[in-house]
Parts: structure tokens; C-alpha cells; sequence
């Protein structure tokens, strides 16, 4: 092999316009390629609803969760199963196997599995809703205000809708705040009385009245013409003038017995406010690892700009913008790469000399430009986790270049040629060389095949490391001696070995030969007390996101109407503005809102829930937040869990430690939770504590004497 390469370095010209073509190629990659702030997790989290109106938990575990489980625990992709039931709803929650990259395939089995599953449901119930887009985040989130009406809202978010949906590479529009739209007939049960007509006789006249029935065609003047009949309803006010039969056969309008009026779903599912005032919001997703997320960005916004006065008076607010979030990042991280270039090159010019310094110098640049070129080409995305790949590799692409640089300029101070130099460096070194990138690269290889979510946060960090020891080996033994022998001149003895650098060489050598004993007792003594320190420090795998933003989860009792769940978010709204430093305040109430933050977990939407978003003015400002939130809580809300959090890196984790508890009795269950509860919050540095055992909703147990009835 360093035969081979020895033959390479006389065809310098290839060599060099090779190079020179990755290091443009990873230029025009820097400034065109795909970006996003953080890595994309596979879709391996996804969430079942299905609805059974007015069946209670017990009855919602047997028949519908019980079977839905059994067919699911037949799909082998599947790792986890998590189901709840409630009043009139079950959530099955489910996570597939960390080895599983291709989730549109698994979850394709789960929906055959839910549709056998369908079959052995009872009547009543609505066929199950999957959601396999858990994992992800929101690109933007617009807030709709400006009207008292959520109806009026809503119908402008979805005019909005359809317009942004044209937008190039958007993925995904979701409406938050849609209050949802019903027609109300209110009729008096005098008037049912004296008319003598069931709410089944009503029903039956409206669904009459309201058919979609195709009218054929006719042939005229040799042409065939379409039938339309208006059978069914257009307007409120087609509703309204209905026939109605009484029991006597007399005819009337609907509107003369009844009142008909158009109003928001009953009862509401959810609400959410912007600023303290009522909104509707709009979350856009941006296809994810194919998209410039800045670019996106940019185009989104002189959209929306452009429609603003179509809207108004309604206006149009920016709630989350993930695009400067990401551009910010990335031009953080490189003005960082940029310094640790820099850096690296003042220390090799003052260890190395101005030409050799130069020469390893070059290599800096060309190597990551060429790293970034390949990777680009593999459809990476830039995103924080590859450029702070970048940034670690720097120190230890160079090495190579500077034991190659270091033996030509040896080979030039024993009086040998340029030329001879360079290739004998060559076929000395290529082998060595070689064997110490292939252990260095070894080294990353656990991380590069790993699997599960926090490997597929970093894979980036081996792929570029990898890619860039890799090339810089490859230019190491290709363009290092090309350099070399070209701006390398022979040193004066008196330079090369009595410099500064090679007296304190000298020196250090010779103390720790002398007492080479007692050096050996001071490296072991060095590791077991590097060892016995790691105690004292707080250890954690993904640090806190440096983001000035406080998450607030409300919970309420099981059974809470959805306007005392709003009554108690606005309560915790209102003092958190009197805090110092809290800056917009959002509320999402029956819902958990938009994922604004790629591993915000999605809470399923219930009345008895809401989620707040606070903007602070700094991150240490975040934890005191935190802490007002909880004597708050303990003072003001005692009926509520208030559980306020920061944003963190890394994969999504819904709290740092759970335990489950397993038991076929319901009251034992209970009893046994309640117990590990206590145990857990009353231990020293617990300070917070939850659990998922509902306490049911109130209901009235009564039978029906079938002789009295009938």
C-alpha cells in the first residue's frame, strides 16, 4: 500500500484538483445543504383513541381494551403496550422495537391489527384513530385573535390552513383551539306535550329532509343533463323551515316549535389562549431531513405577511418560531468552529514554526470541507449534533498531518531531497499511520451502530468524526507530502534541536527517567483519585436546552369540566404576570398544544388538562419560575397537579424515574400505589411526584324494574 501512494505523489496535479474539488464541493454543501436545529427520531412512538360513549372504565378494560391489546401483542415490531381507560374513551399508547427503521411498514401491521381487533367490538363503539406522528416538532405556530367568537376563529384558521398548505415542502398543518361547530335544536317538553311528537319522530323527519339522492339526467336537444335535487341541507335557515309531522298530521315548519341556532361543539374540548387572549392556532411542520428549516421559514413568512390585511381586523401572531431557533444554533456552533480553527493554528505555528505550522494549518479547513462534502452527499442534515462533530474532530485530524509533516522535515534536516523525503516518509509511515487512525476509529464504532433513541440522536457524531479521520489519513499520506516537500526547507541544527520546545523536551525526558518510579506512582495515583472524584460530580447524559422557556402541566380531577380546568388555568395565568421576568404567557387548556419543542411529550386531549408556555427573560430566571409554581400550588391550586419543567436535550423521557405497579385488583392496586406514592414523595430530593390512577368520574348506579316500566 505505501508503494502505491509513494507512486500517487507524483501525480501532484491529480492529487490537488481532487482536493480542491471535495473542499469546494463541502463550501457549496455549507451553504445550500438541508438545516434543522436538532436530529430527527424514526416514528417509533404512536397513540391509539378510541371512543365509547358513556361506557365506564370497567367496561371500556373489557370490551374494547382487551381485545385491542390481544391483537396488537401479535405484532412482533411492537416493544411497549400502554393503555388507560376512562369514561368513555380508552388510549393505548405504544412504542415500537428501538431496531425498527421501518415504521411506515410496522405501523401499517398495528392498523391490520386494530381493524381485527374492530371486529369484536360491541355496538356504540368508534372505530379507533392512530396517531404515528408522536415523535416530531413544530416547525411554527401561528395564534388566530382578534374575535370573541372561537367560531369565527376557527373558520379563519381554516382558510389560513388551505392557503399555507401550498407552501413548498410543508409536511403538515394541525389546528389547535377548535372549538368545533354543532346545530342546536332546543325544543320545550310542553311543546313535546301538547304536539304529541317524540325527539324519534323528530329525528326520523330531519333525516328525511336531509338525503343526498342523485337525480339521473335527461336527454334534451340531443344533450345528456345532470339532475340535481336539493334533498339535502345548505343552510341554518333550510333547517329551520323543515316539515314537521304532529301525531294529528298537521304539517308545521320546525322553527314554529322548536329554536334552531348554530353554536360551538357542546361540550367543549378545547381552548387556548394567546396573551391572555382567546385564539385559535395553527402548527406547521416542515418536512423533516429533506428541508431547509430557515429557508422554510422565510417563505412561510412572506406568505403570511402578504395575507394579513385579508384577515384582518383579525389578527395573525408568531406564538413559536423554530427557523431563528435553528439558524441562531448553527451559526452559534460554527462561530465556535470557526474559533477552534483558529485556536488549533496559533498553537501549531507556535509548536511547529511558521512552515510547518502552515502546512498542517492547510489541512484544517480541507478536511472538514471534504468530511462535510461526503456527508452531504449521504443526505445528511446540518443540525447541531454534525457540526459539534465538527468541532471535537478538530483536535484529532491534525495529528496524522503532524507526524507526517514532522518526518519529511526530519528526512530534509539530514541533508535528503525534497522528493525523497516525501515519498520515504510515505513508506514509512503509511502503515503506522494507518493502524492509529483504524484504533482511533474503532473507538467510535459502538456509537455508530448502536441503536434506540439516544444513538439516533448522536449518530451524527461518529459519522462525522469517522469521515474526518478517515480523510484526514487519505490527505495525511497524499497531500501532507506534496506540501511538504514543496515549502519544507532543511533546518540549522542549532533550530531543529536546541529550540525552546526541544530544551524543555530535553528536561522533561530527563526528570522523568530520573525518577521514573516515582512519576509511575503519581500517573496510578492521578486515575484512582480522577476515579474517587467522579462522586462528587452531578452526572447527566443530555444537558438542560439553553432555552428561557417554563412548561406547565395542569391536572385536574377525572370528570373536571373543561370550564373549571379554564377557570383554574387562567387563575395560575394571572399571578404568573406579576411575577418579575415572565414575558408572554400561553395556555393550551384540553389539550397539550402544539410540540413546539422536538421532544415535548403530547399529553392526550381531556377536559381536565391544560398545558401553559411561559417566555422568562433569562434561564436562571426558569428554575425560580419553577419554584413559585410549586408553593402556588400547594397555597392556591391544592386541587390541581401543577408539574412545571424546562426543556432538555436528548430523547423524549416523560420523567427521570418510573415505576409501574402491576396488579390484576383494582383495589389493591390502588392501595399499593397510594403507598409507593408517599414512600416516594417524602424521600429526601423528591420534588415531585405523580401517578396515572385516576379516581374515576362520578356516576349514579340505577336499575330498571322491567315489570314497572313496561
Amino acid at each position: 500500500m505505501s508503494e502505491r501512494l509513494a507512486q500517487l505523489l507524483e501525480n501532484q496535479k491529480l492529487v490537488l484538483t481532487l482536493v480542491g474539488v471535495f473542499a469546494l464541493a463541502g463550501l457549496a454543501a455549507f451553504m445550500t445543504m438541508n438545516r434543522q436545529e436538532d436530529p430527527s427520531f424514526p416514528y417509533r412512538a404512536g397513540q391509539i383513541v378510541t371512543l365509547f360513549a358513556g361506557a365506564d372504565p370497567e367496561r371500556v378494560e373489557r370490551l374494547v381494551l382487551e381485545p385491542l391489546e390481544e391483537q396488537l401483542a401479535q405484532v412482533e415490531e411492537i416493544n411497549f403496550i400502554e393503555s388507560v381507560a376512562r369514561q368513555g374513551v380508552a388510549v393505548t399508547t405504544i412504542r415500537l422495537e428501538d431496531t425498527i427503521y421501518d415504521t411506515p411498514a410496522a405501523w401499517d401491521r398495528v392498523r391490520v391489527a386494530m381493524n381485527k381487533a374492530i371486529t369484536e367490538f360491541p355496538e356504540g363503539v368508534t372505530p379507533p384513530t392512530l396517531d404515528d406522528r408522536l415523535i416530531g416538532a413544530s416547525t411554527i405556530v401561528y395564534a388566530l385573535t382578534g374575535d370573541p367568537d372561537p367560531i369565527v376563529l376557527a373558520t379563519a384558521a381554516e382558510r389560513l390552513k388551505k392557503r399555507l398548505l401550498s407552501v413548498p415542502s410543508m409536511s403538515d398543518i394541525k389546528i389547535f383551539g377548535d372549538p368545533g361547530e354543532q346545530i342546536t335544536i332546543a325544543i320545550e317538553d310542553s311543546v313535546i306535550a301538547r304536539t304529541g311528537l317524540s325527539p324519534q319522530g323528530l329525528v326520523s323527519n330531519l333525516q328525511n329532509s336531509n338525503q343526498i339522492i342523485s337525480g339521473g339526467s335527461v336527454r334534451l336537444a340531443g344533450a345528456s343533463v345532470n339532475l340535481k335535487p336539493a334533498t339535502d341541507y345548505r343552510s341554518i335557515e333550510e333547517i329551520r323551515q323543515t316539515p314537521i309531522t304532529l301525531s294529528s298530521g298537521q304539517t308545521v315548519p320546525l322553527a314554529s316549535i322548536a329554536q334552531v341556532f348554530h353554536s360551538s361543539a357542546q361540550p367543549p374540548t378545547q381552548r387556548m389562549w394567546f396573551n391572555g387572549e382567546q385564539s385559535v392556532g395553527l402548527e406547521l411542520r416542515v418536512q423533516r431531513d429533506v428541508s431547509n428549516v430557515v429557508e422554510f421559514g422565510e417563505r412561510v413568512r412572506e406568505k403570511v405577511d402578504s395575507m394579513r390585511e385579508e384577515f384582518a381586523p383579525l389578527e395573525i401572531h408568531e406564538m413559536f418560531y423554530q427557523p431563528s431557533k435553528t439558524k441562531e444554533r448553527l451559526s452559534n456552533l460554527t462561530n465556535s468552529l470557526f474559533y477552534s480553527v483558529l485556536i488549533i493554528i496559533a498553537v501549531l505555528f507556535v509548536s511547529m514554526g511558521l512552515r510547518m505550522g502552515l502546512i498542517v494549518a492547510a489541512l484544517l479547513p480541507l478536511v472538514t470541507l471534504s468530511a462535510l462534502a461526503i456527508y452531504a452527499f449521504g443526505g445528511g442534515v446540518l443540525h447541531q449534533m454534525a457540526v459539534i462533530a465538527m468541532v471535537v474532530s478538530l483536535g484529532i485530524l491534525v495529528d496524522n498531518a503532524i507526524v507526517m509533516t514532522e518526518n519529511v522535515q526530519y528526512h530534509l534536516n539530514r541533508g535528503e531531497t525534497p522528493n525523497y523525503a516525501a515519498v520515504y516518509s510515505v513508506r514509512e509511515l503509511a502503515g503506522p499511520l494507518f493502524a492509529a487512525t483504524g484504533t482511533t476509529l474503532a473507538a467510535f464504532v459502538p456509537l455508530l451502530i448502536a441503536k434506540g433513541g439516544t444513538a439516533d440522536f448522536t449518530r451524527a457524531i461518529p459519522v462525522m468524526i469517522m469521515l474526518a479521520l478517515s480523510i484526514s489519513y487519505i490527505f495525511a499520506v497524499t497531500l501532507t507530502p506534496i506540501l511538504s516537500k514543496h515549502f519544507l526547507r532543511p533546518q540549522k541544527r542549532d533550530t531543529a534541536e536546541h529550540g525552546y520546545l526541544a530544551r524543555f523536551a530535553d528536561r522533561l525526558a530527563r526528570f522523568t527517567t530520573t525518577y521514573a518510579k516515582s512519576m509511575l506512582a503519581l500517573g496510578i495515583l492521578a486515575i484512582f483519585l480522577s476515579f474517587f472524584c467522579m462522586r462528587f460530580l452531578d452526572q447527566e447524559f443530555f444537558p438542560n436546552a439553553d432555552r428561557n422557556q417554563v412548561v406547565i402541566d395542569l391536572t385536574l380531577a377525572e370528570g373536571t369540566h373543561l370550564d373549571t380546568t379554564e377557570q383554574a388555568t387562567r387563575k395560575l395565568e394571572q399571578a404568573l404576570r406579576s411575577q418579575p421576568g415572565v414575558g408572554s404567557i400561553h395556555a393550551f387548556i384540553g389539550t397539550g398544544g402544539p410540540t413546539f419543542y422536538y421532544n415535548l411529550s403530547q399529553r392526550p386531549q381531556s377536559p381536565q388538562r391544560a398545558r401553559l408556555v411561559i417566555q422568562t427573560d433569562s434561564l436562571a430566571r426558569n428554575h425560580e419560575i419553577i419554584k413559585w409554581v410549586d408553593e402556588f400550588s400547594s397555597q392556591e391550586l391544592p386541587q390541581a397537579d401543577l408539574v412545571g419543567g424546562i426543556l432538555r436535550q436528548g430523547p423524549p423521557v416523560t420523567a427521570p424515574i418510573e415505576i409501574r405497579v402491576y396488579n390484576t385488583s383494582t383495589e389493591r392496586l390502588a392501595k399499593a400505589t397510594e403507598q409507593i406514592f408517599d414512600v416516594v414523595l417524602n424521600t429526601e430530593g423528591s420534588r415531585d411526584a405523580r401517578h396515572d390512577l385516576g379516581t374515576g368520574v362520578p356516576s349514579v348506579d340505577y336499575e330498571i324494574n322491567d315489570a314497572v316500566a313496561g
